[in-house]
């Protein structure tokens, strides 16, 4: 198991025990505004999280969530992974004792693409209406490549996230001695995993 924790807070893999976790998130009213469509079905969630994993054990993705005090609150898919870089999405939490840590987990996973997987760029999309997020994303530097009426479509290449991470961390006021642990201890975990070898051989 790739998981680390820190105080109050956990970041591991999914598993199937997650399933009735991932619904209650995905499902809140106004949270699920801006994502997918997630079935209130327990079995078809577990099913999709078995399938999950195999692609998991595959080197295709990654799938985490985020835990406080032992309750998942949030979770965060690095996605479509090759030799040169991957997509991120599932970036979904419910409310925090810890503020900062939705923002903590993005940052944490921008950290594992980059730095840990080392992968050169990061794609994903976010829907217009849904400012907060590509408001929030655009700080690291990233490329909005194309639109369509419902979308924005962006790049965020390593280079920019490394020459405008210090910044992004002071403007939205996460201390970095309280966030390199995690990345340190994530890289540590990492470095141990059983299955690290297929996520580095990627063709």
């Amino acid at each position: 198991m790739l998981g680390i924790k820190i105080g109050n807070i956990e970041v591991r893999l999914v598993e199937v025990s997650d399933a009735a976790d991932i619904i209650r998130i995905r499902t809140a009213p106004l949270r699920d505004k801006y994502i997918n469509p997630t079935p209130q079905d327990l079995e078809f969630q577990r099913q999709w999280i078995r399938e999950y994993k195999e692609r998991e054990q595959s080197g295709q993705e990654m799938f985490f969530v985020f835990l406080e005090h032992g309750y998942v609150k949030g979770t965060y898919r690095l996605g479509k992974i090759n030799r040169f870089s991957l997509e991120i999405g599932s970036w979904v939490f419910e409310r925090t004792e810890d503020k900062q840590l939705p923002k903590i987990a993005d940052i944490l996973m921008s950290d594992m693409s980059f730095n840990i997987l080392s992968r050169n760029v990061i794609v994903y999309n976010v829907i217009k209406e849904n400012e907060r997020v590509w408001r929030f994303e655009e700080r690291k530097g990233h490329i909005c490549i194309s639109e369509d009426d419902k979308s924005y479509y962006f790049i965020l290449l390593a280079a920019d996230w490394r020459k405008n991470k210090e910044e992004f961390l002071a403007y939205h006021q996460i201390d970095p001695e309280f966030y390199e642990p995690f990345h340190a201890a994530l890289q540590a975990a990492y470095d141990v995993w059983p299955l690290k070898t297929g996520f580095e051989l990627k063709q």
